[in-house]
């Protein structure tokens, strides 16, 4: 996974003491997860890396396990990762 991190990300992951996700398991939504937790844990990952814009919205949809949900959540459909969380989280 660290091959995926840079600057503050990276230190942090470094600093882990265990590691017990692949960077598969990191990325996507279990399929048991709701969407506010995925939501919110993801969030937190990607302020962490500081990534900004639409890459935010490519980056919640991009780990939706369900394949119709990624499918149906197109990047360009959503301003902000808010307009994606406020509708997934009604489905």
């Amino acid at each position: 996974m660290q091959n995926y991190l840079t600057g503050l990300a990276r230190r942090w992951y470094n600093n882990l003491t265990i590691y017990t996700y692949t960077w598969d398991e990191w990325n996507k939504k279990q399929s048991n997860e709701c969407m506010t937790p995925y939501y919110f844990h993801k969030m937190n990952l990607i302020q962490t890396c500081n990534i900004t814009g639409k890459n935010v919205v490519s980056c919640l949809i991009g780990g939706l396990k369900d394949r119709t949900l990624q499918n149906g959540s197109n990047v360009e459909r959503y301003e902000t990762a808010e307009d994606l969380y406020r509708e997934r989280e009604r489905h």
